[in-house]
This record gives structure tokens, sequence and C-alpha cells, in this order.
């Protein structure tokens, strides 16, 4: 929950390719690979920040959480 609002968090892959680099990596070395294409995508120094605040817990007001909405519905265009 502490990186659900995180844009820097979210690194997509579509299923077949997720499934596939796990079965032909292995689970371990499948998530080094991501990791790395993480590190690539917004630097070594803000995916550990993000991996910090994994298990932290979670806690907004209502008032961040429309804000945060507000904020991506900015970004979409479009309401959520």
């Amino acid at each position: 929950m502490s990186t659900r609002w995180e844009e820097d968090a979210c690194c997509a892959s579509c299923k077949g390719c997720n499934y596939s680099e796990h079965m032909r990596r292995g689970i371990k070395q499948s998530d080094d690979y991501f990791r790395a294409t993480h590190v690539r995508l917004v630097g070594e120094a803000r995916v550990k920040e993000l991996e910090s605040l994994k298990g932290k817990p979670f806690k907004k007001s209502a008032a961040e959480l429309i804000q945060l909405k507000c904020h991506f519905e900015s970004k979409l265009g479009e309401p959520l």
C-alpha cells in the first residue's frame, strides 16, 4: 500500500512478458532483471527509496487521497 500512489513504482509489463520472463529466468533472476530495468527507467536512488517504503504503513487522509486522485485525473485527462 505504501507505494500504490507512487508514479515511479509503476513499471508495466504485459502478462505474457512477465510470465515468460519468470519461466525463462526463474523468479529470482527475473526479479533482478525487472529491478535492473526499473533502475534504468527511474534511477538507482529512486528505486532504493521505493524499496525502503515496502512494508511501511500507508496513512493518507481522505483529503490527501482526493488530492492524489485529482492529480492523476489531470494527468489522464479524464475522471478515475
